[in-house]
């Protein structure tokens, strides 16, 4: 949301804004390093881009496969 990232950049906190839930995953991935835990707590609404919260958790947790077994691979 607008909100928190002015918030963020007002204190100097760390962040990255993206365009839906697909790319702040890839987002996440790209950033985190070794042993890092990537927690998923949407601050507000998708604004429609799925159709309940549950689909969104759904999407989440099928994203989050997929990169997780990706790195299995890469190692």
């Amino acid at each position: 949301s607008r909100l928190l990232s002015d918030y963020c950049k007002r204190f100097s906190l760390p962040h990255f804004s993206a365009s839906g839930v697909e790319a702040a995953v890839k987002i996440a991935k790209e950033q985190a390093t070794f042993n890092d835990t990537i927690l998923f707590s949407p601050g507000c609404a998708s604004f429609d881009e799925f159709r309940d919260f549950e689909e969104r958790g759904e999407f989440f947790k099928r994203r989050a496969l997929f990169y997780a077994s990706e790195n299995k691979k890469a190692v």
